[in-house]
């Protein structure tokens, strides 16, 4: 992972920022995400940049392939940085903040799988990417496959899983009523459009049954 030594930058040099275009990938058998940019002024920013992945270049793309590859591995004026505030199992998860959703992703052949390049990213994946980069050995396998490497929990602490069967979440913040699941808590989950931290009570799950769920040691 980059820091911000890592790059050839000089004090005028001004940033385009390449952001992915949210839009529905379900279901997508080309999985192609397409991005776009914007010119965001000089080099400060990138010490403002909020939590998660960004793609950045030096200068203004010629054109932005669609595509399910990395673009900070095929293009060379293309990098990737990524911003953390959280340590452990939540810093992790953080990393995948930004990061369109995807159903499902996939792996790919030379480079890795979508979810461990910070490419893209469902539900089930995100959940399962903090544990890999903790040294968890468990593959990316789905909503239905991850209940087996979990246990049942009433335990409300942060980084425990909500799992509504067909969506999984992350609790992120007790910010209600403590120790209680309700509307005001945060969650991180990829859900619809990309990976975010939103309160439950800004989704459409808020009345969906669940069962919460703590790794397995």
């Amino acid at each position: 992972m980059h820091t911000l030594n890592d790059f050839p930058f000089r004090a005028k040099d001004s940033i385009y920022e390449i952001v992915p275009i949210y839009k529905e990938y379900a279901y997508d058998i080309t999985q192609e995400i397409t991005y776009s940019y914007k010119h965001v002024a000089t080099k400060d920013v990138l010490y403002n940049f909020s939590v998660g992945t960004h793609l950045f270049s030096f200068s203004q793309p010629k054109e932005l392939p669609e595509t399910k590859l990395p673009l900070h591995l095929i293009q060379d004026d293309i990098y990737q940085i990524v911003y953390t505030k959280n340590k452990g199992y939540l810093g992790h998860l953080e990393e995948l903040l930004n990061i369109p959703f995807v159903l499902s992703p996939i792996f790919l052949d030379e480079y890795g799988h979508q979810t461990d390049l910070r490419v893209a990213t469902d539900c089930a994946e995100l959940a399962i990417y903090g544990k890999r980069k903790q040294g968890m050995k468990v593959p990316y396998c789905g909503p239905r496959g991850i209940i087996k490497y979990m246990q049942k929990t009433t335990v409300i602490k942060k980084g425990i899983i909500l799992h509504f069967g067909h969506q999984v979440s992350v609790l992120y913040e007790d910010r209600g009523i403590p120790n209680v699941i309700d509307c005001g808590d945060l969650l991180i989950h990829a859900y619809q459009l990309k990976a975010e931290i939103i309160p439950l009570k800004e989704t459409n799950l808020h009345n969906t049954p669940y069962i919460t769920y703590q790794w397995k040691q």
